[in-house]
């Protein structure tokens, strides 16, 4: 069965505009999925990270970009203090207590729902903060898009797990009534709030 880390691997196109908007524009989502990955084990995406930084050089640059990438990473871990009440740097820990301080400590502990509220999380969330700033601007907007993970492989042996990806198209229509139950006229906007003369939202 395929497991799906949403929050992670799902990865929004940018839309395929049809050539009249107001007959509706199609959207694709790319996502991706690990076999046989384990909420309750961790471990079982040993290697990921690190396989994640080794992709984007080979793919995009430049030499030693992983290594550079991780052993900043790494210093970054070594200054982490998560209560300055105490003395002395009190470090990231996973769910058994043990200190993060490496690439390879730094894995996904769940649970499903609130795991990115749950400190034991907190050196994930900050790996991929990092890298997205660290990226910057030049793999455009997206930065790690579909033409990224469309090529990315990862394969665990030891946990018989694999990395899949798939595209499914979705046509998003423009609603014929605004919030206000008026007929649209024009092209519409995402997200508009729309007011009549009778301020029908109030």
């Amino acid at each position: 069965m395929m497991a799906r880390l949403r929050s992670f691997f799902i990865l929004l196109q940018e839309p395929q505009w049809m050539p009249w908007p107001m007959f509706g524009y199609s959207v694709t989502h790319t996502l991706a999925e690990l076999s046989n990955f384990s909420y309750l084990d961790p471990n079982t995406i040993d290697g990921l990270l690190s396989k994640v930084l080794t992709e984007i050089e080979s793919k995009y640059g430049p030499v030693g970009f992983a290594a550079a990438f991780q052993s900043d990473f790494e210093s970054y871990l070594s200054t982490v203090d998560t209560d300055d009440q105490e003395e002395g740097l009190q470090p990231y820990q996973n769910d058994q207590g043990n200190d993060i301080v490496t690439l390879a400590d730094t894995l996904w502990f769940g649970p499903l729902v609130t795991w990115p509220s749950e400190d034991v999380n907190q050196a994930w969330l900050d790996f991929w903060h990092r890298l997205d700033s660290s990226l910057g601007d030049t793999l455009g907007m997206e930065k790690l898009a579909e033409d990224f993970w469309g090529d990315f492989t990862y394969l665990n042996i030891g946990d018989n797990m694999s990395y899949t990806d798939s595209d499914t198209n979705h046509l998003v229509e423009k609603a014929q009534v605004d919030q206000c139950d008026t007929l649209r006229t024009g092209l519409g906007d995402i997200g508009a709030i729309e007011l009549n003369g009778n301020n029908c939202l109030e």
